[in-house]
């Protein structure tokens, strides 16, 4: 398990829009006839979080990337304003949503710990109130096996048991 702190206000993954590559007021195509397009994410502070969040990784990197099934645990740490009480407000139910301060740290993390955004199959993941605001990351490899082939137990039928209309 590789498991790692990153210190400093989470940023959520903003909404991305796409627009085309505009030349002399003409779409830009591609070999294939379809537009180029640009994206660009609505959240400019996101790009320095997700570098601060990869580089974080870079020093926990395995000597393989993990190519198989992963699981990922984030912790998130949001700093408590001063004009929300405890009794208020006991956990962080505004904005950044959780989903997209997930997505950021995903992207963050492929290509540092993991090959790709597919090898995640599990996440956990939490949002709360703490100073100083922060990330725990814990990132495991998934161990599978066959299922082993049992035998069934005393008083239950197996589907030899049943048989078919050919047997007599």
């Amino acid at each position: 398990m590789i498991s790692f702190t990153v210190y400093g206000t989470p940023v959520p993954k903003g909404s991305t829009t796409a627009y085309p590559i505009m030349k002399n007021g003409e779409p830009v195509l591609s070999n294939t006839g379809r537009p180029v397009v640009v994206t660009q994410n609505a959240n400019p502070n996101t790009k320095e979080w997700q570098r601060l969040v990869s580089l974080s990784a870079q020093e926990h990197r395995p000597e393989k990337l993990y190519d198989g099934p992963v699981e990922v645990e984030l912790n998130f740490y949001m700093f408590r304003p001063k004009s929300v009480s405890v009794k208020k407000r006991p956990m962080p139910t505004v904005k950044p949503d959780l989903d997209k301060l997930v997505r950021t740290i995903l992207d963050a993390l492929k290509g540092k710990l993991y090959s790709e955004d597919a090898r995640v199959c599990r996440i956990t993941t939490s949002k709360e109130y703490d100073d100083p605001p922060r990330v725990e990351i814990k990132v495991s490899e998934i161990e599978t096996f066959p299922e082993e082939v049992q035998s069934p137990e005393e008083g239950q039928l197996s589907i030899e048991d049943i048989g078919g209309e050919d047997d007599e």
